[in-house]
């Protein structure tokens, strides 16, 4: 199912829901360098990176997801 747009759908709802329905006023994304996928469906989606996040010893990217 790669390739099919199903991660970028499910990331849109779940960024609808966060701010529209929770009244989010902040919502990020703690992404693993390596996985190239995610950081392709944050930056479609339009969310910027923010900085770096230190998770189990790792490094990960932090995206920032804009309202709209």
């Amino acid at each position: 199912f790669r390739g099919r747009g199903f991660a970028r759908e499910a990331a849109e709802r779940a960024r609808e829901h966060g701010y529209r329905t929770l009244k989010l006023e902040r919502l990020v994304s703690y992404i693993d360098p390596g996985n190239t996928a995610s950081l392709r469906v944050a930056e479609k989606l339009g969310a910027r990176r923010e900085g770096e996040f230190l998770l189990h010893g790792k490094n990960h990217h932090v995206y920032l997801h804009s309202q709209y």
